[in-house]
Formats: structure tokens, C-alpha cells, sequence
């Protein structure tokens, strides 16, 4: 997903800064891919306190 971001400058499936000046904002599809979004980061959050719990672990366990 970095690799999208640095290139295109904006989160995939979202629409630019340009294209909203441009068209506006459909509210309902905004919400839509806001949902999603929030949803990738909580997966994200998650997986990272897993990782972050196994290291703790590891830690202690040394």
C-alpha cells in the first residue's frame, strides 16, 4: 500500500484531493469507502498488538 501512496498520492480506492475540488464528494460513497478504510485499520491495529504482544514475550522469556 506504500508503494500506491507514494506513487498516486492518496489511499487506494479513494478519491484525490483534485477530483473532489473537481466533482465534489458523493456523501454516501465517501461513507462507504470510509467504512473500509476504518475497518483495514482496525485489522491493522490488531495484527499489530499481536505483534507487539510476542515481542513483550520474548522479552521476558530472556
Amino acid at each position: 500500500m506504500q508503494d500506491f501512496i507514494d506513487k498516486n498520492g492518496h489511499l487506494p480506492e479513494m478519491p484525490t484531493a483534485e477530483k473532489v475540488a473537481a466533482d465534489g464528494l458523493q456523501t454516501g460513497e465517501t461513507i462507504r469507502l470510509l467504512n473500509i478504510k476504518v475497518e483495514e485499520l482496525t485489522l491493522y491495529l490488531l495484527q499489530q498488538q499481536k505483534e507487539i504482544e510476542a515481542l513483550r514475550k520474548d522479552l521476558e522469556e530472556k
